[in-house]
């Protein structure tokens, strides 16, 4: 009977330190998924890219503004490309017509291609000659309601110039834009959705 006894208590002793083994275990399977888990969300909250974040702003008479969205408009040889905060949207099935509230830039270049929008350095040139590698027009719209249509501060370019880059499907745009009571300074990297004229 002590026999018995004896490995009765053996066998639970060894059933509890098997438990407390496989506890272990556990654990450290539970801590290496968690810590597996947050390096993978840490990674992963990388835009890609280098880092960069997608989106940009502009400054006008000192306050800066955000540019969430970027769209580009084919007007024949003419490129519209425009820039808007989150607030502001294209009207479905309506080409370069929008709708909301917000801040918005916009700059029409003469691509230097016949065919197609390419991407290099453009200067403003307020002749109307349509001189390929020239910014034909700009302007920022701040506090627009495209609804109402009306617009707190409208500032329409006189000078400057902008560069446009490519790399895969993300743009890059840098501006400096003059205007009557300033400049217009900024920038933006993430997709151009084509509108249609």
């Amino acid at each position: 009977m002590d026999k018995f006894l004896s490995w009765n208590m053996y066998s639970i002793h060894l059933t509890n330190k098997l438990k407390s083994h496989h506890m272990k275990n556990v654990l450290k399977g539970v801590l290496f998924l968690a810590l597996g888990g947050m390096i993978i969300c840490s990674c992963s909250s990388d835009n890609g890219g280098g880092g960069s974040a997608l989106g940009g702003s502009f400054t006008a008479n000192g306050t800066t503004y955000n540019l969430d969205k970027g769209f580009i408009v084919d007007e024949g040889g003419e490129y519209d490309i425009i820039l808007t905060s989150s607030g502001i949207s294209p009207v479905p099935d309506e080409g370069d017509e929008f709708t909301g509230t917000g801040d918005a830039v916009s700059i029409i270049v003469i691509s230097t291609s016949a065919t197609s929008f390419e991407p290099g350095s453009f200067t403003f040139d307020a002749s109307g000659n349509k001189v390929p590698g020239t910014i034909e027009d700009a302007s920022a719209l701040i506090n627009i309601d495209f609804d109402t249509e009306t617009v707190d501060t409208d500032l329409e370019g006189t000078g400057g110039a902008a560069t446009v880059t490519l790399d895969g499907d993300t743009y890059t745009i840098t501006f400096n834009i003059t205007t009557s009571s300033g400049s217009i300074e900024g920038n933006f990297t993430g997709m151009l959705t084509e509108l249609e004229d």
